[in-house]
């Protein structure tokens, strides 16, 4: 690995930042207590008002290793690094993180990237000494990506030396605003609309209203009586007058005959 040592003017100031920046990294005990053939880890918990956030990943390059002379302490830039200007004298800011996702981003490199679970934990294991840059291109749904942040491996908690660090405090998620959903607008067709025979073709038919059929008028089936039983009556009595008629001429006609 190519390497560009920090000048030396900047090695004492640079011993003392790293007693003094505490959210990049802290260093309050000596570095004779630093184990140097280490390895360690970064660990990460997303969380939204106390609640785990999945989805989306994080991207880790590796900015510079640590190196240790005569109890000192001091960054080598990597080789992915080895052309970004800096003399790291304001690590901790957000400007610092932003230049290196910048010049990341220009030069195209690869970092190390892994997926969010379930429980918005995601770890990078493995890590040689040095410090980082945390990267957020994939965000969770419904959720801005994160600013870009610096992690020191190893990190120092409560006067000791820690190899394996949780770098959640550092992430700071904003949640998208919920848009209102989109609603359909649904047009009526008046049902007077009549069907337009100058419509232009493929131009959708209205439809076609639907005749209201009028009540129906049931017919009367039953027979007014009284007509006929008049009718009938009015037979009877011509039948009567009629053989009453007869009756008479016949007895007027013995009568002639015995006289």
């Amino acid at each position: 690995m190519i390497s560009k040592r920090i000048y030396p003017a900047f090695v004492m100031i640079l011993s003392v930042m790293l007693l003094l920046i505490s959210n990049v990294t802290v260093f309050a005990i000596s570095g004779s207590e630093i184990d140097m053939d280490e390895t360690g880890s970064i660990s990460i918990t997303i969380k939204y008002e106390n609640n785990p956030v999945a989805g989306g990943s994080l991207t880790l390059y590796n900015v510079a290793s640590i190196s240790l002379d005569d109890g000192n302490l001091s960054y080598v830039l990597t080789s992915d690094f080895l052309d970004f200007e800096t003399d790291f004298s304001d690590i901790s800011s957000d400007t610092f993180a932003k230049d290196l996702k910048n010049y990341a981003d220009a030069n195209k490199l690869e970092g190390k990237t892994e997926e969010v679970d379930e429980d918005g934990k995601v770890s990078f294991e493995g890590l040689n000494l040095g410090l980082y840059l945390m990267v957020q291109k994939d965000a969770a749904d419904g959720y801005y990506e994160m600013n870009p942040f610096v992690v020191s491996v190893p990190d120092e908690s409560m006067g000791k030396v820690v190899y394996n660090v949780d770098a959640s405090p550092k992430t700071e998620i904003i949640r998208k605003p919920v848009e209102p959903p989109e609603t359909e607008t649904t047009t009526v067709v008046p049902t007077t609309t009549a069907y337009n025979v100058n419509a232009p073709a493929g131009a959708p038919t209205p439809a076609v209203p639907t005749a209201t059929a009028a009540p129906a008028v049931i017919p009367q089936t039953g027979l007014l009586i009284w007509p006929v039983l008049l009718l009938a009556m009015v037979g009877l009595l011509l039948m009567a007058i009629g053989w009453r008629l007869k009756m008479t001429a016949k007895v007027d006609m013995r009568a002639s005959n015995e006289a």
